[in-house]
């Protein structure tokens, strides 16, 4: 028990230190709702610039999900932001309140950042439970 708890407080520091958060709109599986979560950008000199998402949905039921988009596939001005699109993969679970519906599957993701602080993200696919997606519209701060 104790290592379990060592292990949630060196991942909370960590993300203290190195993530932002974000909460916004959107949903996992057939969960659609309130959505917040850690958002971290990266730069690695071998696999460039990316992007990672852990995101928990909160509505009429619950998800989480998790995305990993290591390739930046274009790059634009909107207006006076810079605005980033990433493609990867993301996977995820969900189950409604009601206990009719559990979807976990996983799909790939295409993802928006909008200057530093708004982030629209999208994951498509199949898995148990059937379609799979996750998607949100959110503010980063």
């Amino acid at each position: 028990m104790r290592t379990i708890l060592a292990l949630v407080l060196i991942l909370s520091l960590a993300s203290f230190a190195f993530a932002n958060y974000f909460a916004g709109v959107g949903g996992v599986g057939d969960v659609v709702g309130i959505v917040g979560g850690l958002t971290l950008t990266y730069n690695l000199a071998d696999f460039g610039e990316g992007h990672t998402v852990l995101m928990g949905a909160l509505g009429n039921g619950l998800g989480i999900s998790a995305n990993y988009t290591p390739f930046k596939i274009y790059e634009y001005n909107l207006g006076t932001k810079l605005a980033k699109v990433y493609l990867g993969a993301g996977a995820g679970l969900s189950f409604d309140l009601s206990g009719t519906s559990f979807v976990l599957g996983a799909g790939i993701t295409f993802k928006t950042l909008i200057g530093d602080k708004f982030l629209l993200t999208s994951t498509s696919g199949y898995g148990i439970g059937g379609y799979y997606w996750s998607g949100a519209i959110a503010y980063i701060f």
